[in-house]
């Protein structure tokens, strides 16, 4: 149950649940909530504090009717409350308006963790993968071995003809042409192939057998068991825009990594804190398990401050001379890096060419790419690793590139798991994706080059006569 009157606790609540059936009731006075609460049991119950007044009594009133109910309390400056009440202390939770941004997912997430224990049941990822894939625009499509179609966006659905596919037997291949025949050939690629196929020449027939030409991505979806998701995108009509191509063909997978990002950290403070409450008594590894919520925490918020920044950039019609020497040195000023050079400042060295050309482009874009990178490559870091960036120009084909190459010790590297190559090719984050699309969307390119057994190292390219490049300068 969510008290408030504008409704945008009860869009943030719905947003971060959405991987779990649950049902949400939204109240707009003090008396709607105790008969809401009067009427059937409630888990959680969030308060809007600037909307209503509240008192130690009305909370203990709430608490009495309901003894398994969590309550969290939005504060607004000034009215802050006392958070020691006699009854139901250890499950009344305040929050300052300020920071609900931030915190809120975490603590719904440490509140599902509780109620999840209680009523023994754990949330299915791919109920929120399904829901970001309903609201992008290309056709997505995903079937089981046998062809039989259990999801399809809405998109899919319109261009299709089908208004809901639970009234009825569908199968994938219906709607491509020549369906039978690319059936038995994309199961045959899976059968040796674990890798997408990124691209393959389909098209898709509607419930009329009217042609719909697009692009297709092919890959496996591993859910309950082995299932194929198939992504049509438009043919975009100037293929020279590859980044707007790419803006559109990696939506499903931005979705399917905000998903991933965002659910496993707060799983694993979940399962922390249910681990220190065991260690309280023992003290036991209590340091550890601290350390680890405080790490997985601040993963949350840089997670988040990611995400806002890369949703909150819009295309800027008129492009500025970037110095990328100038964005590597703001690399000092990150917070992360701040922590990583504290002790030594001598564990990052920017070495840049003389005259480096500009790009043209946004400046923003590529302070987000290289901290991401640099990032990533610093948590794989040991305690006296250290980093080295050099920047300059290349000639290949007869065309200059300004190339950015970080450099890795792997005598440094502390865990060997943590490759900043399978972070970036392989694996499901959104740093991974915001990186790509900035790479791509400059006609860019990486590398990972192993010059010899210790050594690793990151080379991303940019073609100085890029089509941005060319562009006149306003």
């Amino acid at each position: 149950v969510c008290l408030e009157q504008e409704g945008q606790l009860a869009r943030f609540i719905s947003s971060v649940y959405s991987a779990i059936d649950f049902r949400l009731q939204v109240v707009q006075t003090k008396q709607n909530l105790e008969n809401a609460l009067e009427k059937e049991t409630a888990h959680l119950c969030v308060i809007d504090g600037a909307q209503v007044e509240l008192d130690s009594a009305f909370i203990d009133t709430i608490f009495s009717k309901n003894p398994q109910l969590e309550l969290v309390i939005v504060q607004p400056r000034g009215r802050e409350m006392n958070g020691r009440h006699a009854l139901g202390s250890d499950r009344l939770h305040f929050l300052p308006q300020s920071s609900v941004v931030t915190r809120l997912p975490q603590l719904l997430g440490e509140i599902y963790a509780k109620l999840s224990q209680r009523a023994n049941e754990s949330p299915k990822i791919q109920h929120l993968l399904k829901e970001a894939l309903d609201w992008v625009e290309p056709v997505v499509l995903i079937s089981n071995m046998q062809g039989k179609l259990i999801f399809l966006n809405r998109s899919g659905r319109q261009i299709l003809g089908i208004e809901d596919i639970k009234h009825g037997d569908f199968f994938t291949q219906d709607f491509l042409e020549d369906g039978t025949k690319i059936w038995h050939f994309l199961l045959d690629y899976f059968k040796t192939e674990d890798q997408p196929l990124s691209e393959y020449p389909l098209v898709l027939l509607n419930n009329m057998r009217e042609r719909y030409p697009g692009r297709a991505r092919i890959r496996r979806v591993e859910l309950d068991e082995d299932f194929l998701l198939i992504q049509v995108s438009e043919i975009a009509r100037d293929e020279t825009k590859f980044g707007q191509a790419l803006n559109g063909s990696a939506l499903p997978d931005f979705a399917d990594a905000v998903a991933n990002e965002l659910l496993n950290p707060v799983n694993v403070i979940s399962g922390r804190i249910q681990l220190l409450k065991s260690q309280l008594e023992e003290r036991d590894g209590l340091e550890a398990t601290i350390t680890g919520l405080q790490k997985q925490i601040q993963r949350i918020n840089e997670t988040i401050n990611r995400l806002v920044t890369f949703a909150s950039l819009k295309p800027e019609n008129v492009m500025q001379k970037v110095q990328v020497e100038e964005s590597l040195k703001r690399l000092r000023s990150d917070s992360l890096m701040q922590e990583f050079t504290a002790q030594n400042p001598d564990r990052l060295t920017v070495i840049t060419e003389n005259d480096l050309p500009p790009l043209l482009g946004h400046s923003i874009d590529f302070d987000i790419l290289f901290g991401i990178v640099s990032g990533m490559v610093i948590r794989c870091l040991g305690p006296e690793g250290s980093l080295e960036i050099r920047a300059g120009k290349d000639k290949e084909r007869g065309k200059e590139n300004l190339v950015v190459v970080f450099n890795l010790q792997k005598k440094n590297i502390t865990n060997v798991d943590c490759q900043v190559q399978k972070q970036l090719k392989i694996e499901k984050s959104i740093e991974s994706s915001i990186a790509k699309h900035i790479i791509y969307t400059y006609n860019g390119e990486i590398n990972f080059l192993f010059p010899n057994p210790n050594t690793e190292q990151i080379e991303i390219k940019f073609p100085i006569a890029n089509p941005y490049n060319v562009m006149e300068v306003q």
